[in-house]
């Protein structure tokens, strides 16, 4: 009898473990789409760290009438309004290296993070976080 392995043991013992990677899957599923996207320190685009002094300078070659809705290190910047001048036929057309492939890398970054956003408010991943945080409250 002191041979026969407890079921219920190993039940309980697999239930653990993949208890154990659900919550490591969730608190991945968090930390990918929250990865540093609401820091105040670090440019949205190509994750540099933006000095709180580059954040509060104006830019002379800014025109205003281009919003810019993401926080950007400086080289970002530029290259935004770039972007989005060469979207309405303007542009810095001695930037040869801006090309088509180029506007193309913008257009999918502001559609992955339009996508990103909308993401981070469907019910399934509200669910997540309010999942997360009682869990993290109960320990």
């Amino acid at each position: 009898m002191a041979n026969i392995i407890s079921l219920n043991g190993r039940i309980q013992q697999k239930q653990a473990v993949e208890q154990t990677q659900m919550a490591r899957r969730k608190a991945l599923a968090l930390r990918q789409a929250f990865r540093c996207r609401r820091c105040s320190n670090i440019c949205e685009k190509c994750g540099l760290e933006i000095d709180e002094n580059e954040l509060l300078k104006t830019r002379p070659d800014h025109d205003h009438e281009v919003a810019i809705p993401y926080r950007f290190c400086e080289s970002c910047t530029e290259e935004y309004l770039d972007f989005i001048h060469r979207l309405q036929g303007k542009g810095k057309v001695q930037y040869y290296w801006r090309n088509d492939e180029w506007l193309e890398t913008w257009r999918r970054w502001i559609d992955f993070q339009a996508s990103m956003d909308r993401y981070v408010r469907t019910k399934a991943f509200v669910q997540l976080v309010d999942e997360m945080q009682r869990g993290a409250s109960s320990e």
